[in-house]
């Protein structure tokens, strides 16, 4: 499978964790409501894929390391948009690096 399949593959998976949110019956705000074992192995798996593909000083990998690190739904959206960055240079440039 090619990189900008792969990452395509990735922008999906982060799609489901979204759908594991879980509002707080309480209204708490602040609380991580994404399913924490579905998020992780997402990151893990989007952190491997560029940490392989890229190298660890890259805007997308620092940025996805730090930005992508709590289950929180905003966390999730600014992944996937990097993923998207990602695949749109794979895609215009054939960018490996």
């Amino acid at each position: 499978m090619n990189n900008i399949k792969n990452v395509q593959k990735l922008i999906e998976e982060g799609q489901k964790v979204l759908a594991t949110h879980i509002p707080s019956s309480l209204g708490f705000i602040g609380y991580p409501s994404l399913d924490l074992r579905v998020f992780s192995t997402w990151r893990t798996n989007c952190l491997n894929f560029l940490e392989i593909n890229f190298p660890s000083d890259c805007t997308y990998f620092r940025s996805f390391r730090d930005k992508v690190n709590q289950g929180y739904r905003g966390t999730v959206f600014a992944g996937i948009e990097i993923l998207k960055s990602v695949k749109k240079d794979l895609e215009a440039e054939g960018l490996i690096h």
